[in-house]
């Protein structure tokens, strides 16, 4: 099922992993302060916009990122693994 909002996936992720409950509190930490950054994030997506509107409304998008890439490298345990080509062993 698809989160109603972002309480909804927090939920969901937390319900999902309960033994990393620590972990996730400090990745939601950075990620909720991010959020806040956004603003309303139930509004259209950029690709919805042109012009002067995309950009205005991509700048919270652009401002999070190295805080989203920091993110992202302390979840890199989390990732899937990388598919298996033919023949190979895994």
């Amino acid at each position: 099922m698809i989160p109603e909002n972002y309480d909804d996936y927090k939920k969901r992720i937390y319900d999902g992993f309960p033994s990393e409950k620590e972990k996730l509190d400090t990745v939601f930490s950075v990620l909720d302060e991010t959020v806040s950054l956004m603003g309303n994030v139930d509004e259209p997506m950029p690709f919805l916009f042109s012009g002067l509107e995309m950009v205005k409304s991509m700048l919270p998008y652009i401002k999070s990122a190295p805080k989203q890439a920091k993110l992202a490298n302390l979840f890199e345990a989390f990732r899937r693994p990388e598919p298996c080509s033919a023949g190979t062993p895994g």
